[in-house]
């Protein structure tokens, strides 16, 4: 009930994710224009050296929990016989004692498993020897991801669910998205062979989405005339 009286009681909200205008307008039918979608801004933190021959096929990275689903794709990749395929970098730091176990039965010579933060120069190196970033999530878990806007930030290809600001983000070139696990291979396969993204698509985003065109966005829609106060005139 809260979260249905909620847009009602909001002169303005914002999403990084178009789903969200989509979600207000279903609890809350035509409330949708209180809304400012606006990807989560992000700082320039590309590294221009860019490796046109990466050594790493597959780089996941962030804090590794459950609901990020890593296990699940490892399990699958040993099913389908692809275990030495990819070289594969796993980065994060695991709090669970009894999911570190599970994640590390799947390490091997081509899955590198390390279970610590990595360093901000240490990510951008990692990132800059990926052909792609891989988010595992399943779909129902995410709509936006901290992780997958830094890894832009920094020039990186990612591939991730076909949910929230995946499929917004694909449609600007920088995401790739997949609804299976078939399908992520296919994805896997095609962009590991693939020439780099060209840096001037990250950095024409960056540019777009910078903090300082989020303020100007957020000012304009504060301002706007379409939006309809909940507040009680005096």
């Amino acid at each position: 009930l809260f979260f249905r009286l909620l847009p009602l009681k909001t002169d303005k909200m914002i999403t990084h994710s178009t789903e969200g205008i989509t979600y207000i307008e279903t609890i809350a039918p035509g409330m949708g224009h209180k809304v400012m979608y606006f990807p989560h801004p992000v700082k320039n933190r590309m590294n221009l050296k860019k490796n046109n021959q990466p050594t790493i096929d597959i780089l996941i990275w962030g804090t590794i929990a459950e609901h990020k689903a890593i296990d699940k794709f490892l399990a699958y990749l040993y099913e389908q016989k692809l275990e030495n395929k990819y070289a594969i970098h796993i980065i994060g730091k695991i709090y669970s004692p009894d999911y570190a176990d599970v994640i590390m039965k799947y390490a091997n010579d081509k899955i590198i498993i390390e279970n610590r933060f990595a360093t901000q120069s240490e990510l951008s190196e990692l990132i800059n020897q990926s052909s792609i970033i891989l988010f595992t999530y399943e779909s129902k878990y995410v709509l936006s991801s901290g992780v997958l806007m830094d890894t832009i930030a920094q020039g990186g290809f990612s591939v991730g669910p076909c949910t929230g600001a995946f499929s917004d983000l694909e449609k600007e070139g920088i995401v790739k998205t997949f609804s299976s696990y078939p399908e992520l291979i296919s994805i896997i396969n095609e962009k590991t062979n693939a020439p780099s993204v060209s840096n001037d698509i990250f950095t024409s985003f960056i540019t777009r989405y910078s903090w300082d065109n989020f303020a100007r966005a957020f000012h304009h829609h504060l301002n706007s005339p379409n939006a309809i106060s909940s507040k009680k005139k005096p």
